[in-house]
């Protein structure tokens, strides 16, 4: 019996408790709240706001010189034509290209946020979450047949025959997210205060 008259007194404790943080005037994004934490949608700036964004930019920056370095030094710089690198190399290409995209379109969030000290508009938003989302999924789909084609070479000794159409890997592994991307774009998952 004395189970129950527990379970009675937190359930009303409970509820009495929810129907105060419902019926609360109190903002619940000031730093006084008594409230439960709720997701707020304005930029408190302070020095975990810059500390956060000039380090996230300061690795972005550092992502992308690197990424256009390798993209120039094995398009530009190399004097053997592209189609009849080895497969390796050619990888390196795709995956230099899917993260110069990548911190290309997570930077521009970033300096906006810096420069403006609010959340992009909703369009801006949008278009960034659209970009960065799929610049992931596709720099996640090479890396994963990267390490399948590592692992058949190494563990199985086979070798999977692209020959000089390694870029239909390149063209699926970018076409496919990008259904999943439009998709998320359609059911509007994308912008401010969604999922990106």
């Amino acid at each position: 019996m004395e189970n129950v008259s527990m379970e009675g007194d937190f359930n009303q404790t409970a509820t009495d408790g929810l129907e105060s943080i419902l019926t609360t005037t109190e903002d619940p994004c000031s730093s006084n709240s008594s409230s439960l934490p709720t997701l707020c949608l304005d930029i408190v700036v302070d020095s975990n706001f810059y500390i956060l964004h000039i380090g996230a930019i300061s690795g972005l920056s550092i992502s992308t010189m690197f990424s256009l370095g390798v993209l120039l030094n094995m398009i530009c710089l190399e004097p053997e034509p592209f189609w009849k690198r080895k497969c390796a190399e050619r990888l390196v290409v795709y995956l230099a290209a899917t993260d110069l995209f990548w911190s290309i379109s997570h930077e521009m969030d970033h300096v906006y946020m810096i420069v403006c000290h609010e959340f992009p508009p909703d369009v801006l938003c949008t278009i960034a979450g659209f970009l960065t989302g799929h610049c992931m999924v596709v720099q996640c789909a090479i890396v994963f047949f990267t390490a399948v084609n590592g692992f058949l070479l190494v563990v199985k000794e086979k070798k999977i025959p692209l020959g000089r159409y390694d870029y239909r890997l390149f063209l699926g592994a970018f076409v496919v997210p990008l259904n999943f991307s439009v998709t998320s774009l359609a059911l509007n998952v994308y912008g401010e205060g969604e999922s990106w």
